[in-house]
């Protein structure tokens, strides 16, 4: 099997999409499909291609130091390599200046906090004091209210929110991310077989890299598939679509 089609193979075997590789790897789906494809040329510098092979074979579970290796004598023959990282490399001095800034930004919003602490403290203090030396007779009245009728409150019957839940069955195995009312619950592999509730009470986001692969139940009512297997697909259910 030549090099790029063990990529690919192992990649469909898992379930996973170029899209759904480039959102966990990082590494651009134009770049895989080089890699993929066998087109070399179109891989930035050998330091950065390195990198970017033996990545993604990690994420996809093939043997990283042999998939490298193959890869540098296809792709540059026997010439010299006079260096070689595992990840794209950082500019130490760029580094140095992010971590600064961030060390200053901390620094910043502390003094902050302590100057809002203490000011909110002085004006209650201040306004309290004031309320203590207003005399007796020039404070407004406080009106007793005697009916007792008047006091209760007319407490009507809350109506209970919809609520959104989705139920995600697996049929073959397929990368999902979900947010539920905004925040990520679930992000990775759903193998087949595999049954995933979720509950929100406003809205549930699903991204599905095999859209063909999954059956979902929305509130009860099962859904149409979202698309075909291997495509990606995404949809955002709402709370008020909920059945009546």
């Amino acid at each position: 099997m030549d090099f790029g089609e063990t990529f690919q193979k192992k990649r469909e075997e898992q379930g996973y999409s170029l899209e759904a590789v480039e959102e966990e790897t990082k590494i651009r789906k134009f770049y895989l499909e080089a890699i993929e494809k066998e087109n070399f040329e179109c891989l930035p510098p050998r330091v950065y291609a390195t990198g970017f092979v033996k990545k993604y074979a990690r994420f996809i579970g093939l043997d990283e130091e042999e998939m490298t290796e193959k890869f540098k004598n296809l792709a540059y023959g026997n010439k010299e390599e006079t260096e070689e990282l595992d990840e794209i490399p950082v500019n130490p001095a760029e580094l140095e200046r992010k971590n600064f800034f961030n060390f200053k930004n901390i620094i910043s919003a502390a003094i902050f906090l302590v100057i809002a602490i203490w000011l909110g403290n002085y004006v209650v203090s201040y306004l309290t004091g004031k309320t203590a030396e207003l005399p007796s007779e020039n404070r407004p009245p406080v009106e007793e209210n005697t009916n007792s009728e008047q006091v209760k409150e007319d407490k009507q019957p809350q109506e209970t929110p919809n609520k959104a839940q989705l139920v995600i069955e697996a049929k073959s195995n397929c990368w999902l991310y979900v947010a539920v009312d905004g925040a990520e619950q679930f992000t990775g592999i759903l193998s087949a077989g595999q049954k995933k509730t979720f509950e929100g009470e406003e809205s549930i986001y699903i991204k599905a890299g095999n859209a063909g692969g999954i059956e979902m139940t929305f509130n009860g009512t099962r859904i149409e598939p979202l698309g075909s297997y291997g495509e990606v697909k995404e949809k955002t259910f709402f709370a008020l679509e909920q059945d009546e």
